[in-house]
């Protein structure tokens, strides 16, 4: 069941690039990342001019966000920070929004509360279309060294 959610997932993302007004991913361009994190299948394209296509769907959506590699970068060193945290309670949140009105956003937040704490990813494309998944703490941290990577311009794939 579980492999044909994800054939499913990546078979949405792949198509992303076909969607009309999404300004997705093209289906030229190489793959740098595909993978699942929490209830979503994300993949990550390079845009040119500096930018990656993050491609992200869920079992009922698919967005596309737009990020320059440099604020892609500033929103990981963020995130880290937020790993590093030990606090009992309390919410933060690392932001990156894309160029224009047109770029989406990626959020990552964090919430501690009663000694649990929780991790919510969030991307938004231009036109407010949505997905996010719960994310653990280890999944966080794959993220963030995958984009950290990809966001220094390795452009290797994972």
């Amino acid at each position: 069941m579980r492999l044909l959610r994800a054939s499913l997932l990546f078979s949405a993302v792949w198509a992303i690039g076909a969607t009309p007004g999404s300004g997705g991913a093209q289906q030229s361009t190489p793959v740098l990342l595909r993978q699942f994190y929490g209830e979503l299948a994300l993949e990550v394209r390079e845009a040119g001019g500096g930018a990656l296509h993050l491609a992200a769907a869920d079992s009922q959506r698919s967005v596309v966000v737009l990020l320059l590699r440099s604020d892609l970068a500033r929103w990981a060193d963020t995130v880290t920070r937020l790993l590093a945290v030990r606090s009992k309670e309390g919410r933060a949140r690392a932001l990156a929004e894309g160029p224009g009105v047109r770029g989406g956003s990626l959020s990552l937040t964090r919430v501690a509360s009663a000694g649990k704490v929780t991790w919510t990813l969030f991307l938004a494309d231009g036109d407010f279309v949505s997905v996010q998944t719960l994310l653990s703490e280890d999944e966080v941290r794959r993220l963030i060294a995958a984009l950290k990577r990809l966001a220094g311009g390795a452009g290797r794939r994972s």
